[in-house]
C-alpha cells in the first residue's frame, strides 16, 4: 500500500495534485516493516503541529500525515514478525517505545481511541 499522495508513472512520480515531481529532487521511502520509520512519522507530526499559522497547506500534511501513520502503526501491529531494519526485532530495544509512541500520537489525534 503506497502514499495515496504519489503515485509511480513510468516518467517519474506524480503528486496527486497532477504535477511530477522533479527528477533532481531527493526522496525517501520509509518501509512499514522498519520499527523506526513510526518514531520518524511522529516526529514530522509533531513538526508539523508545532507551526504557527496552521495555513491549509500545513492542515493537509498533518491529515496524510497521520493516515501514514496509522497504516504504519497498524501494519506494524498486525506483522510484528515483519518489523526490522536489517535484522531482527529482538535487536531493537526501543520496538516499544515506538509502538507505544505511535500509539499515543494516534489517540490524541482522535484516529484510535
Amino acid at each position: 500500500m503506497g502514499d495515496p499522495k504519489y503515485t509511480p508513472k513510468a516518467n517519474g512520480i506524480m503528486h496527486e495534485d497532477g504535477y511530477m515531481l522533479p527528477d533532481d529532487e531527493p526522496l525517501m521511502i520509509l518501509r512499514g516493516k522498519d520499527i523506526g520509520a513510526l518514531n520518524n512519522i511522529v516526529d514530522y507530526i509533531e513538526m508539523l503541529q508545532e507551526q504557527v499559522p496552521q495555513t491549509p497547506t500545513i492542515v493537509s500534511h498533518l491529515k496524510s500525515s497521520s493516515e501514514r501513520l496509522l497504516a504504519f502503526y497498524n501494519y506494524q501491529v498486525e506483522n510484528p514478525e515483519l518489523q526490522s531494519v536489517g535484522c531482527s526485532r529482538r535487536s531493537h530495544i526501543d520496538s516499544l517505545y515506538f509502538l507505544g509512541r505511535a500509539a499515543k500520537k494516534l489517540v490524541e489525534l482522535g484516529l484510535v481511541t
